[in-house]
C-alpha cells in the first residue's frame, strides 16, 4: 500500500500503477489512456475514482483504503491536511490536465513532493518534447510506517543536515546516502517499495 515519506520526493505504488496504466501501449498506441481519461472526467467525487483505480488500474484493497483514509475521505479522523480538504477536486483536475497535455504521443511520469513552509496544495504539470511530468505538492507527510528498501532512479541533493551529519551508506526510512562531498553536500538516493529499472541495492548502516 502507499505510505508517508520522510524525504523530498516519491512516486509510490499508486502513482506507478496509474502511470503504467495510462502509458500502456499496444500496436504502437496508448491503448488504455482514452478510456481512463473519459472515466476520470466523469468521476467528480473520489468514490467512483477509487472504484476505477481498483477495477481498471489494479489497486489492491489496502492501497485503495490508504487513499481513502489518508487523502480523500474528509469524514475520516485520520485524513491528512484537514485545512486543505477537500483535495480530490484539485488532484483530479491536475491529472486530467496532465493527460490532456500528454495526448496520444507522450508518456506521463508522476511524483509526490511533500514540502515545508505555508500549507500548499498544487499539481504542477510540465510538458517537454519527450514526456509530461506531474508533480503533486502537499504539506509535509505523515511519517512512514514501513521502510522503503528498493533503490529508485531519483536523487535529492541537499546540504549536510544540521545536528545530525550523515555519511555515505547511511540509510533512512526512504533513502540511502550516495555521496557526501568535500563541501558537505549530500546526494541522497530515494527508495521505493518496488524495484525500478537499473536500481541496485546499496545497503549501509541503519540510522
Amino acid at each position: 500500500m502507499g505510505d508517508g515519506i520522510a524525504g523530498q520526493i516519491s512516486k509510490g505504488p499508486v502513482h506507478k500503477k496509474v502511470d503504467d496504466h495510462v502509458n500502456h501501449m499496444a500496436g504502437g498506441v496508448f491503448d488504455k489512456r482514452a478510456a481512463f481519461l473519459t472515466k476520470l472526467q466523469a468521476a467528480t467525487t473520489w468514490q467512483p475514482y477509487l472504484q476505477m483505480l481498483e477495477t481498471d488500474v489494479g489497486l489492491t484493497q489496502a492501497e485503495s483504503n490508504y487513499l481513502r483514509t489518508k487523502w480523500y475521505d474528509t469524514t475520516d479522523p485520520g485524513v491528512s491536511w484537514k485545512n486543505l480538504q477537500p483535495i480530490y477536486p484539485v488532484l483530479r483536475q491536475g491529472l486530467i490536465k496532465a493527460l490532456q497535455e500528454a495526448g496520444t504521443t507522450l508518456p506521463l511520469d508522476s511524483y509526490w513532493l511533500p514540502v515545508g513552509g505555508p500549507p500548499m496544495l498544487a499539481v504542477i504539470v510540465a510538458r517537454s518534447p519527450v514526456q509530461v511530468t506531474r508533480l503533486i505538492i502537499t504539506p509535509g507527510s505523515h511519517m512512514p510506517a514501513a521502510p522503503r528498501t528498493q533503490n529508485s532512479n531519483m536523487w535529492a541533493v541537499t546540504a549536510q543536515p544540521q545536528g545530525q551529519p550523515v555519511q555515505q551508506g547511511d540509510v533512512t526510512s526512504d533513502a540511502v546516502v550516495d555521496n557526501v562531498n568535500a563541501q558537505n553536500v549530500v546526494t541522497w538516493r530515494r527508495r521505493e517499495f518496488y524495484t525500478t529499472p537499473s536500481a541496485t541495492p546499496a545497503p549501509g548502516p541503519a540510522r
